[in-house]
Formats: structure tokens, C-alpha cells, sequence
């Protein structure tokens, strides 16, 4: 007979985008399939780990990312696009590397919930001044890929030369 079977499961939010192996069984009929934890009511929060770089050479800036849900459970293994008006991505530490082909515009979380973004600003991008300073903002935005949840954040340049 044909029908269809319905079932639910209760689980704490630090399973949250775990990986899960669900096995269903009718008669001799076995069936099992791998499905991802969905990620409920996270939170992202991006700060430079420096807010101001002094530039007169070529510099890299680094973004803390945090992913969290509601309760405080932090998020491992979760996918950041990082977008910035100026520099270009670099690869992350191996740690918070995703899949190579995406680019080093994405980081992924540890089982601490966090990632580093690298960028690195050019020595153009922030030239000399008169007077001095030069101050260039640099704005970047992060995306939980797959959702909706984002988070805004300011790197200032400086050149004093």
C-alpha cells in the first residue's frame, strides 16, 4: 500500500547544521538517507579584528565572524560569503576554509562557531594625503549562505604619509 508516514524529531540547538542519518523500515523495504540539521534563529556577528589599518604598504585586515543561534549554541560548519567596496579576499586559514572551488570570498565556521576573512588592501587603495591623514572606508558584508541573516562591518585606512 501506498501512503505517506510523517515523523519528527526533537534535538538540542548545539546540533544545530549537524549531519543526521535518518533509516526508515517497512516490511523488508529499508531505506536511509543523510540530511543537514536546519540552522534556527542564528545570529552572525562580524568585527575587523583591527577597525584601523595604517597603509603604506600592501596590508591584510582580518573579520571575525561568530554564528550563533538564540540560545547561545554556536554554529560549526557554517558557509559566510564576505563581500568588501575595495581590496580582494584571500584564502583563510586552512581551519576556516570551505569547499576551494567556492573562492576565498567564503569561510566556513569551527565548532566554535567562528571564522577569519582575510583581505588584503593594496597600498594604492589608501594613498598619500595633503595634509595627512588618508582615510578610506572600507565596507564589508557578510551573508549566512543559505539564509536570509547578514551582518555589516567598517575597516578604515589610514596613511599618514
Amino acid at each position: 500500500l501506498q501512503g505517506v508516514a510523517y515523523s519528527w524529531i526533537a534535538y538540542d540547538g548545539s546540533h544545530s547544521n549537524d549531519w543526521i542519518q535518518i533509516r526508515a523500515t517497512c516490511g523488508d523495504i529499508v531505506e536511509e538517507k543523510w540530511v543537514q540539521l536546519p540552522m534556527n534563529q542564528i545570529i552572525l556577528d562580524c568585527n575587523p579584528i583591527w577597525g584601523n589599518l595604517e597603509v603604506t604598504n600592501d596590508v591584510i585586515g582580518e573579520v571575525l565572524c561568530v554564528v550563533s543561534d538564540n540560545q547561545g549554541n554556536y554554529i560549526h560548519d557554517a558557509v559566510i560569503q564576505c563581500f568588501a567596496t575595495r581590496g580582494e579576499f584571500i584564502d583563510p586559514d586552512p581551519e576556516y576554509q570551505t569547499d576551494p572551488y567556492l573562492g576565498p570570498e567564503f569561510v566556513q565556521t569551527n565548532y566554535d562557531g567562528e571564522a577569519i576573512a582575510r583581505i588584503l588592501f593594496g597600498a594604492h587603495i589608501c594613498p598619500p594625503a595633503v595634509p595627512p591623514p588618508n582615510e578610506v572606508p572600507v565596507d564589508l558584508t557578510f551573508v549566512v549562505v543559505g539564509t536570509e541573516v547578514t551582518d555589516t562591518a567598517t575597516i578604515i585606512l589610514l596613511n599618514y604619509n
